[in-house]
Parts: C-alpha cells; structure tokens; sequence
C-alpha cells in the first residue's frame, strides 16, 4: 500500500526540509508545488509569484497528475504546498479517487511569526548549482557567495512584504483544511517546528511511525 501524506505549515515553518527528510526516510516522493512551479511556470505565473499571488488551482493539479506518475511515487509521496484551501481539496479528492489513492495522515507544523520572518528572509539560492544557505542557520562561507562561486540571490517571494501577505493567506485559506480532514477521522500529526531541525524531525518520524501502527489495528 503506497504511503501518502499531506504536510501543512506556514511559510518558513519547515515543510520542504522536513518533507524531504520523511520522504527519505519511507523511500517515497517529495512533491513540492512551489518547486514545481518554479520549475515550469510561464512569465505569467512567475509575475503572480513575486506579488504573492497564487496561481490556478487546476494548473497545480494537472502538475500533480503528470508527477505522480513517475517511477519515484510507486511507494507513495508526500504533498508539501497542496492542498491551500478548500477547492483544491476537493481537487485532490478526485485526483486520488481517479487514481485509486488514499492519504494516510497530515502533518500540522506550527512556529511563532517571529520565527517564520526570520527564517524566510535570511533564506538564499545560488542561481547556477541551486545550492541553498542561510545567512543567520547555514550561511556561506564567502558572504554573499555560493561554494561554486555564484553571487547568491534572494528569492522574489522571500521580501518581508510578500511573507506576510503569504502568511495572511495561509491563517485565512489553509488552517481551516485541518478542521475538514479531521471531520473525516484522518490522524492530523501536530509538531512544533522552532527547535533544532533534528530534533524536530525526529518527533516528527516517531510521530508518523505511530500513527501507521495505529492505523492497521483500526
């Protein structure tokens, strides 16, 4: 039986560390929206990024239909950025339905905004190797610099303005989806992500281990 989990979080709180490490973790997929996006967005899309704004809902869903067909989600995958508010719900609903799929729990991370600014806007890539740092928790050793010796860049969406408008939506658009799964019975996995990244990844692990042996004696 594939594995497949949903992780929620606001921006800065983890999800796309914490979902790759799981993934590793259970031999499953990390599908990331955002980096699918970034990845294949049109100039359209990547103007509507840069103003916080996100784009069609069935555009995401049609980037998931194609993803999940390839050979890394044969043991499942894990959804981090998708889904953000209650049509996309209803969006994947159908996609899992079509495809024979069901989730096995979501993951909830939860960090004080102070946290979440800080975190998202000391965040830099390196536009030539994609090589990430942070300049206050993994900064680089020449400043400013990549290892390959790139000029590091800030993503668009990472200014102080966007943040908040993203966390602006997050509070409105997507908490509200934990009350909808947990209607269904579907275990919801509540973790605190401020601390040390190890630390939190490994309750997160014992926290998931736990609720699969849960779920084959319900």
């Amino acid at each position: 039986m594939k594995k497949i989990f949903i992780i929620f979080g606001p921006p800065g709180s983890g999800k796309g560390t914490h979902s790759a490490r799981l993934a590793c973790s259970y031999n499953i997929a990390h599908l990331s929206t955002g980096e699918m996006l970034r990845q294949k967005a049109s100039d359209e899309e990547r103007a509507l990024m840069k103003k916080g704004i996100l784009v069609s809902d069935n555009r995401l869903v049609e980037l998931l239909r194609v993803r999940i067909q390839n050979s890394d989600c044969d043991n499942g995958f894990i959804l981090d950025g998708f889904p953000r508010n209650l049509l996309q719900v209803e969006l994947l609903d159908n996609l899992l339905k079509e495809q024979s799929l069901s989730l096995e729990a979501v993951i909830a991370l939860e960090a004080p905004e102070d946290v979440l600014l800080s975190r998202l806007s000391g965040r830099r890539f390196c536009p030539n190797c994609s090589n990430n740092y942070h300049l206050t928790y993994d900064p680089p050793e020449q400043d400013g610099f990549c290892s390959c010796g790139f000029e590091l860049r800030q993503r668009a969406d990472d200014n102080s303005e966007t943040i908040r408008a993203r966390l602006r939506v997050f509070k409105e658009e997507t908490i509200p989806l934990l009350d909808v799964y947990s209607l269904r019975s579907l275990p919801i996995i509540h973790v605190v992500s401020a601390g040390e990244i190890n630390d939190v990844q490994k309750i997160i692990y014992e926290r998931v281990q736990s609720t699969l042996l849960l779920s084959r004696f319900v």
